[in-house]
């Protein structure tokens, strides 16, 4: 019936006249609605350049946003203000260091993207890792304004973990940029980060090495503020972040880490996979000196100056893919670092969750750690709005649980 609609034979020219329709169409879901949103993009990025359709310039400049902007209300709320724990009392950590190796990528174009869009960086000269990148800045972007790295988790892209969790919401609401990575196909088959190869956690290369160097040409292309850079990543996302924060610890104020795992817990696939299922029980101190021979500027030889990140810590006491003996070695891994101890930690148990936090020697909170109760392996989110605020959209690894994390973690970095 098709092939009569379009007036020709079933010849390959024809059928190749409507593959071209049927793309047209799914490239284009505005013509058919929002079930099909975004569906090239998200499900097929590789998508070879001469199967893509042709664009119409006037109708993808009209085109709204499909992320959701619901408004936001201050809602004061018992758990929000224990969980606001990693708040303005904390240190605020020196300007960007200079890194070895680490230059900010220069771009062949002018960098003037449209704002209020995610946009695809392209052009940029330092990329070892091979990553994808993309930003987002809001059209009300504050002068001097923090930027929050989002790193997208196992079958996963950019798009899907700016949709899920919120921090688009966020992003227009108060002003922030956003840097996106994206992991290639080619990379990694899953579309996972590769946390677990030293050559891609190392300072002198890799994704790492990517992911920062992006970060320093954010810094410059948009004015950003040096002193309120943070950084989070959902399971393997999560994982990289613990690498980044360990790697470059100079650059980053503060880090959110969602069912992730510490930095060091493996070094090959193999050692990936059981310390997904199984951690390692090392002493804190153990864990903690793997961070600081992460950094040729953070290792014992100046542990005495270096300003350490914040850090909070997300996961599931059900989670059946990263266990949650991973949320613990990780909590010890920071704790010891900023020189406390974890076994003093402040312990509060609320309806749904515990909440622990270990405190810096000024008594700020350094570390704390959000263990969901009944909740499998992805980001909390409070896509319905249950406690007055919706953010987020469920799906799958965004689990609708009544409680957002990014909101929360938004909060503890002075952000809303």
């Amino acid at each position: 019936a098709l092939f009569a609609k379009m007036r020709c034979v079933p010849s390959v020219a024809c059928q190749f006249k409507l593959v071209r329709i049927c793309l047209s169409t799914l490239h284009r879901p505005w013509r058919i609605g929002r079930p099909w949103d975004g569906f090239m993009k998200l499900h097929w990025p590789d998508l070879p350049q001469w199967l893509h359709p042709k664009k119409s310039t006037a109708t993808e400049k009209s085109r709204p946003s499909a992320i959701a902007n619901p408004t936001l209300t201050r809602t004061a709320r018992t758990r929000d203000a224990l969980l606001g724990g990693l708040g303005s009392d904390s240190q605020t950590p020196p300007g960007v260091k200079a890194q070895p190796g680490i230059k900010a990528p220069s771009s062949s174009q002018p960098h003037e993207p449209a704002r209020g869009v995610l946009h695809n960086i392209t052009g940029t000269a330092t990329n070892p890792g091979n990553l994808r990148f993309y930003e987002f800045i809001p059209a009300n972007l504050k002068a001097n304004a923090p930027l929050v790295v989002l790193l997208h988790g196992c079958q996963q892209n950019a798009r899907v973990f700016l949709k899920g969790s919120g921090w688009e919401t966020l992003a227009r609401e108060h002003g922030f940029a956003l840097l996106l990575g994206e992991q290639r196909m080619g990379n990694n088959p899953t579309r996972c980060f590769n946390w677990f190869q030293p050559t891609d956690t190392s300072t002198n290369g890799g994704e790492a090495h990517s992911i920062h160097a992006m970060t320093a040409h954010m810094i410059d292309a948009h004015g950003l503020d040096r002193e309120n850079i943070f950084i989070t990543g959902l399971s393997a996302g999560g994982a990289m972040t613990a690498a980044m924060l360990a790697s470059f610890p100079q650059t980053y104020r503060a880090g959110a880490v969602l069912s992730g795992l510490p930095y060091g817990a493996a070094t090959s696939m193999t050692q990936a996979f059981s310390a997904m299922m199984s951690p390692a029980d090392h002493p804190a101190s153990y864990w903690a000196d793997l961070v600081r021979g992460a950094s040729p500027n953070s290792g014992p030889e100046h542990s005495a100056t270096t300003i350490w990140p914040r850090m909070s810590i997300w996961h599931g006491d059900k989670d059946r893919t990263v266990a949650k003996g991973n949320a613990a070695a990780l909590e010890r891994q920071w704790c010891a670092l900023h020189g406390a101890d974890p076994n003093a930690a402040e312990e509060i148990t609320l309806p749904g969750l515990i909440h622990r936090k270990c405190l810096g020697p000024n008594g700020e909170t350094v570390v704390e750690s959000v263990m969901v109760s009944g909740m499998d392996h992805g980001v909390a989110i409070d896509a319905d709005g249950k406690n007055g605020q919706a953010i987020g959209e469920a799906g799958p690894f965004f689990l609708d649980v009544g409680l957002s994390s990014t909101l929360l973690i938004a909060r503890s970095w002075d952000l809303v």
